[in-house]
């Protein structure tokens, strides 16, 4: 585990809004630790090398080779999903 940070230091961190990274956070995207609940206010704490190697990851696999193009990257193509 890296060092852990509240969202609006790890949102300014990595150059998210604090506003996607609270959402990605609830809809369980993110990699987050909750503290509180139960009649307290919740908090989260984000492990920030996590968050980074899954931005990371999310990035490369957004990047996709056309073929003939002498595997030249087209970075934010829109691609298919296959069902």
């Amino acid at each position: 585990m890296g060092k852990r940070m509240k969202i609006p230091e790890a949102a300014k961190h990595v150059g998210l809004s604090q506003y996607s990274l609270t959402i990605g956070i609830k809809q369980g995207k993110y990699p987050h630790i909750t503290i509180g609940g139960n009649g307290t206010r919740k908090r989260y704490l984000v492990d920030i090398d996590l968050l980074e190697q899954y931005l990371e990851q999310e990035a490369k696999d957004s990047v996709t080779y056309v073929e003939g193009q002498n595997e030249q990257l087209n970075y934010g193509q829109l691609r298919r999903v296959q069902e």
